[in-house]
């Protein structure tokens, strides 16, 4: 049976501490920041216009 979320960060910062002590836990969370904007839609900008051949053509003037 799935966790519930609090219940799953609870048992992860555990097994961190468990695993690293508190201090190397916390050095290791501050290194994750929330991200900003919009993944999916900026992805979608980049790759609407790839195409196998145009793939293929970078890979041979490269």
């Amino acid at each position: 049976m799935l966790k519930t979320i609090e219940e799953l960060k609870i048992n992860g910062w555990k097994a961190l501490i468990d695993s690293l002590g508190l201090a190397e836990a916390t050095r290791f969370l501050l290194q994750y920041q929330k991200g900003s904007g919009n993944y999916t839609k900026e992805r979608k900008k980049k790759v609407d216009n790839i195409t196998i051949k145009g793939i293929v053509q970078q890979y041979k003037t490269e």
